[in-house]
């Protein structure tokens, strides 16, 4: 079990999974998992998308930056947010032509 207010944790996995499905390619795929590790739950969203350069990668969960044409950037510094106030973490492994994993860790309860 994890301490979360339900409503904000479903806001930050809409957000991410909203993310994610505008990046695989015609055929791709989105997967979900969660896992227990030790005293962490960790929640993955990925997919078979192109990629986040590795330049974006860290710029990715900043205020205003988006990758995307029409988009204001705030989606994922707000899952960031989400994140850190329940005492979690969150992280972006991507490579370019395989895809990219988000990742929201918590701490179990």
């Amino acid at each position: 079990m994890i301490n979360t207010q339900r409503n904000l944790l479903r806001t930050a996995v809409f957000h991410l999974i909203r993310n994610v499905l505008e990046a695989p390619l015609p055929g791709g795929t989105v997967s979900v998992s969660t896992r227990r590790e030790g005293d962490t739950v960790t929640l993955a969203i990925s997919d078979t998308g192109p990629g986040i350069p590795g330049e974006d990668r860290e710029r990715v969960f900043h205020p205003f930056f988006s990758t995307k044409q029409y988009r204001f950037g705030m989606d994922l510094p707000l899952v960031r947010q989400i994140v850190t106030e329940h005492l979690g973490e969150s992280s972006v492994e991507s490579r370019e032509g395989m895809g990219t994993t988000f990742s929201l860790l918590f701490p179990v309860r």
